[in-house]
């Protein structure tokens, strides 16, 4: 039985594709390079589908962040990250993207979708070996954004607003009670 996939799963995979193509056409990888494949891509053939409007965004995306993405998988990896598998380093570039520069894509979509995609795509220990460094990525990129302010602190706000919700029944109560 196979497996059906979403619009977002295939253009993540046409994504993949893309930045695959180049990774093995050049040696030391470069944005213009990226954006060189992707022009091509798009010229529509008969043998090939448009590209999906999200996989121009990602293979986009990634050639506009491609130092601080490979930075950090080279950071976030145990293994050399030139050595790995073209594949594998196609998969984390796309999700770090994702996780990094897409707020409309939830950080564990982002994981799973790389996990599933490099479960079907890749050896069999990418899997795991994705999964790791995505886990950090987004841990550490969770913890930036604590810091930067970005998240509230839900504890707090919500001490706030029980405090006022409290009150305002209270209230609501006395009153009721002092018309009787």
């Amino acid at each position: 039985m196979s497996v059906r996939k979403g619009s977002r799963t295939k253009a993540r995979i046409r994504a993949i594709d893309v930045l695959f193509e180049t990774d093995e056409r050049h040696a030391g990888v470069r944005p213009s390079d990226i954006r060189n494949t992707l022009d091509q891509r798009r010229e529509v053939s008969a043998a090939q589908t448009p590209l999906p409007a999200y996989a121009i965004e990602i293979v986009e995306g990634v050639a506009a962040h491609l130092d601080e993405i490979d930075d950090m998988i080279e950071s976030y990896s145990s293994r050399n990250w030139r050595r790995m598998p073209s594949v594998d380093r196609s998969i984390l570039r796309m999700a770090i993207w994702e996780i990094l520069f897409n707020d409309d894509v939830d950080d564990v979509i982002s994981i799973t979708e790389a996990v599933g995609i490099s479960d079907s795509l890749s050896a069999p220990d990418s899997p795991a070996f994705i999964n790791a460094v995505l886990d950090r990525v987004k841990n550490t990129h969770r913890e930036k954004r604590e810091s930067d302010g970005e998240y509230l602190d839900l504890a707090a706000s919500e001490a706030d607003d029980t405090e006022t919700l409290s009150g305002s029944i209270d209230a609501a109560y006395v009153d009721e009670y002092l018309d009787d």
